[in-house]
């Protein structure tokens, strides 16, 4: 019981750092194309 909560918790953690590098890399690349379109 208590190590199924343990695990539930890290998939949560897990899940919530994937997301945080997704939107990461989805910015990065906006930055990206909006650099190569206005030249900065």
């Amino acid at each position: 019981m208590h190590n199924a909560r343990r695990n539930l918790h890290l998939r949560q953690a897990a899940m919530i750092v994937v997301n945080g590098a997704v939107m990461v890399m989805l910015l990065l690349s906006v930055f990206l194309i909006f650099a190569t379109l206005f030249g900065f």
